[in-house]
């Protein structure tokens, strides 16, 4: 199964080296990458230094124009390329976590399901003109994902109003003890 498949497509990637001593990754800006901390980030935020999952430092990054758009998916949401670990997956964010949870987490339980229903039948790949699954709801997750901060202040604004009703209805309680002490 393949997030995005598109042999002809010019696109823009990085190609980010690193000590290993195989070819360099190359990779769309959006897709992430695991750094040794086990944590996947956008490869846009990746930078000369950092460390890649397996201990190897990044000694260069240059953007490319390459023919051909391939996003495989996995059953572990990882894959191996040149000898780097990367995600399946980019962040719509341009970060690694959404309202504070790991981006990585969250797409891959947002693609278990389409995972489940595979094994279960078969699954059938369309793509549309841009080469992108058409299962992907690509357009409602850029959605929601450009709405992180109203999203969290609707969290901020839900929570309060529940707090502060937990409370109102603790001190209703007390009034009426204190009520019933006095009488």
């Amino acid at each position: 199964s393949f997030g995005h498949y598109k042999q002809d497509s010019v696109a823009e990637y990085l190609s980010i080296h690193s000590t290993v001593k195989t070819s360099p990754i190359t990779i769309s800006a959006a897709h992430m990458l695991f750094l040794d901390s086990k944590k996947a980030v956008p490869a846009s935020s990746i930078k000369v230094g950092d460390i890649l999952l397996g201990g190897n430092p990044v000694t260069k990054i240059e953007k490319v124009s390459l023919k051909g758009a391939f996003a495989p998916f996995t059953s572990s949401g990882t894959i191996v390329v040149n000898d780097v670990v990367a995600s399946n997956y980019v962040s719509l964010t341009g970060t690694s976590t959404y309202l504070g949870i790991d981006m990585q987490l969250i797409a891959h339980n947002a693609v278990s399901i389409r995972r489940i229903m595979c094994q279960l039948t078969s699954c059938n790949e369309r793509y549309n003109e841009d080469g992108v699954a058409t299962w992907i709801p690509l357009r409602a997750a850029s959605f929601f994902a450009a709405q992180e901060t109203g999203i969290m202040w609707l969290a901020i604004a839900v929570s309060t109003i529940l707090i502060a009703s937990m409370i109102a209805k603790s001190m209703m309680i007390s009034c009426k003890v204190v009520r019933k002490e006095r009488i």
